[in-house]
């Protein structure tokens, strides 16, 4: 990690935002066969890239990590935290939570002091995050906010069938 450095040899200012649009259009992968949905596996590939590189970019150079970034990746999360698959929502839960509460605080994160209290320790301790009547009463929350109600919708939405991302 290097602001400065080759974008040939490490991740810097000139190719951060390449990498992240490559995780960030992955996110919308709802590829379906005979199987149902296998785009899942690049979702939850995806979460695990961008929660990786933000907490890495957020302890060694957060001067990368821009507000714009980090409320995308939020929002992208938040939207699988919703997801009708459980093992998804669960993975994007854990993510989520991840964030929320990884220290040092990960500078950017909208409505952050809310985050913590609406997913506190003491209100997520013992949560089974794939068990949807666990999760929902909780995320269903962030409707409440306008930087992620479109995204919790969009995954609620999506959840229950009436719409497809194709």
């Amino acid at each position: 990690l290097s602001p400065d450095g080759s974008p040939s040899s490490v991740l810097c200012q000139s190719n951060i935002n390449n990498i992240f649009q490559m995780l960030f259009a992955s996110m919308n992968d709802y590829t379906t066969d005979s199987r149902g949905d296998i785009g899942a596996v690049v979702r939850e590939a995806s979460m695990t890239g961008m929660e990786q590189l933000c907490i890495r970019l957020a302890d060694e150079c957060p001067s990368l990590l821009t507000p714009n970034i980090v409320q995308e990746i939020f929002c992208l999360i938040i939207q699988q935290s919703n997801e009708k698959i459980d093992r998804t929502r669960a993975l994007a839960c854990d993510k989520l939570m991840t964030l929320i509460h990884h220290q040092p605080f990960i500078n950017g994160i909208p409505y952050h002091k809310q985050l913590m209290k609406i997913f506190s320790h003491e209100s997520i301790t013992g949560i089974n995050w794939s068990v949807a009547q666990s999760s929902f009463p909780l995320t269903v929350q962030l409707l409440n906010f306008d930087s992620y109600s479109y995204h919790t919708l969009l995954g609620l939405v999506i959840s229950v069938g009436g719409l497809t991302e194709s």
